[in-house]
């Protein structure tokens, strides 16, 4: 029994880095040099100012330069994006944080189950959202007062500005807040925790912060 053409014929594999000619081998190593030394731009370009300025005779022109590293950018600086809290005066106190979008200390399921009611809180920051749902999302907080307080009398929705520093580490804006806009209340309903939880210790601005709150 003859055997087939196809049979006859050698058949081809892969085949080790030493057995490709030259060409096919030059290729394979500039496609594998420039992928490790990107890489390595990539992290250090994320890297603090120290270790960027070490590494900056090997991947300055590249990063900085050539401006190739900067869509990595999201990767390796702090985020700059803010918190909003709701706090609220009631017979018992004032400035008490009953909500927050801050998510730090929070476990990864009640991240998850609180981020479409966070993205909404941090709306507030936007005038016009203020203006489309704010009052009426104040208004809950003022008919549902925190477990052990009663008689809810002030909501405030707060801005707080984080600190924001440069890539060589000075600052570029001082932490702060600012209150975006208040209710008045009358009239109060039981507690229900659907919103996203006050932190474990909820700080207070103490006896009348700038006069809000008064009644």
């Amino acid at each position: 029994m003859s055997a087939s053409p196809a049979d006859a014929a050698p058949r081809e594999g892969p085949k080790l880095y030493a057995e490709l000619p030259f060409r096919a081998r030059m290729l394979r190593a500039a496609g594998i040099a420039f992928t490790i030394y990107h890489v390595g731009a990539v992290l250090v370009g994320g890297a603090v100012s120290e270790v960027r300025g070490f590494f900056n005779p090997v991947f300055g022109f590249y990063g900085e330069g050539l401006r190739m590293t900067n869509s990595w950018g999201m990767f390796g600086k702090p985020p700059n994006s803010t918190h909003v809290t709701i706090e609220v005066d009631t017979k018992e106190g004032r400035g008490i944080v009953v909500s927050t979008t801050r998510g730090q200390d929070r476990s990864f399921f009640e991240r998850v189950r609180d981020t479409r009611i966070r993205k909404i809180q941090g709306k507030l920051t936007e005038e016009g959202d203020r203006n489309r749902f704010g009052q009426a999302y104040l208004d809950y907080f003022c008919k549902h007062p925190p477990p052990g307080h009663t008689e809810v009398r002030v909501v405030r929705a707060v801005n707080v500005l984080h600190e924001l520093k440069d890539d060589d580490g000075k600052v570029t804006r001082g932490a702060s807040t600012r209150i975006l806009f208040t209710r008045r209340c009358a009239g109060n309903a039981p507690f229900l925790p659907w919103v996203p939880r006050a932190p474990a210790t909820a700080p207070s601005r103490g006896p009348n912060p700038g006069g809000e709150g008064e009644l």
